[in-house]
């Protein structure tokens, strides 16, 4: 059973201009009154157990800020997953979400959307349009032609995040941010 508006009130209060949620009153001998709530889960989302439930800390953000918890995705519009302020997040589907997918690790191009086909020895740059579906934009003799047709296919098929969020604008964003989240990491127990 989901807990009401008015259970989670009595337990935790939100600050929509920092994004942090604390405890008004403990939910454990863990915690105290003010302490921040949560932990760094394994996917760096900050998690808050109440009610004998875990909850993502940007769900509860939300639910807290509108009384209703979201149908569907909440999209961290900065890509930061612990910038929980009000102003940093929306609704998303799941298509839609999935379009901030991030370089993978194991890429080697460098480059989302671009990988090496050796039986043509080009590179090749293809796009997911939407869930399930690959869309291939042709074969390309630098990766950066390759990125750069990815690019483009982005503008056209991905309006709702038109700009990939690549490594180097990730860290750009997170510099921005890096005093707040070590203060915000100390703090969560």
């Amino acid at each position: 059973m989901t807990p009401t508006f008015e259970q989670i009130t009595e337990f935790l209060n939100y600050n929509m201009n920092s994004g942090v949620i604390t405890w008004i009153k403990p939910s454990s001998t863990k915690t105290a009154c003010g302490d921040v709530a949560g932990c760094m889960d394994g996917k760096g989302y900050l998690a808050i157990k109440i009610f004998n439930r875990i909850y993502r800390a940007h769900r509860l953000a939300w639910f807290l800020h509108f009384g209703e918890f979201p149908d569907g995705d909440i999209d961290h519009i900065n890509g930061i997953r612990t910038d929980n302020r009000i102003s940093n997040l929306r609704k998303a589907t799941r298509s839609e979400n999935l379009q901030n997918l991030k370089t993978p690790s194991t890429n080697k191009s460098g480059f989302i959307g671009v990988s090496f086909c050796k039986t043509r020895n080009k590179w090749r740059a293809s796009i997911r349009p939407c869930v399930g579906q690959q869309k291939s934009l042709g074969y390309f003799l630098t990766k950066e032609d390759a990125s750069k047709a990815y690019l483009e296919a982005k503008q056209k098929y991905h309006s709702f995040n038109p700009v990939p969020r690549c490594a180097d604008c990730h860290m750009e964003k997170s510099a921005a941010k890096s005093a707040d989240a070590k203060t915000a990491a100390s703090l969560v127990r």
